[in-house]
């Protein structure tokens, strides 16, 4: 089952992507955080007894985590090739290889949509 947030006539909605049709769930569900609180059982109940869909290329794509309670954990420099490819681009910021991955937050205001601009 793939999951998905997505806007439609301007309103958000979550519902399962099928192919090129997304499958919505009861608006009554909520977001995506009830969804899973209520569990997997209740989302495919929601979804069996759903007949409105949407051709995926009719909405647009969300992040489908919309509201979080704290800050999101990042891991950055988790493999070596994005290390090296930003080397000489951070600035005056080079550091040397770290031992380890490196850790870091970001704000829930922060996540985009799979297809969204990203902010600089």
């Amino acid at each position: 089952m793939r999951l998905a947030t997505v806007s439609i006539g301007g309103n958000e909605r979550i519902g399962a992507v099928e192919g090129d049709v997304v499958r919505l769930l009861p608006a009554g569900m909520g977001d995506m955080v009830a969804a899973i609180a209520a569990g997997r059982a209740e989302i495919e109940r929601g979804l069996a007894a759903s007949r409105e869909t949407a051709a995926l290329s009719a909405v647009r794509v969300l992040a489908p985590i919309r509201r979080f309670s704290r800050d999101v954990l990042c891991t950055g420099w988790n493999y070596w090739d994005h290390f090296e490819e930003s080397r000489g681009k951070r600035e005056g910021q080079d550091v040397d290889r770290p031992a380890a991955p490196t850790f870091f937050t970001k704000s829930p205001h922060t996540v985009t949509g799979p297809y969204d601009d990203i902010g600089i």
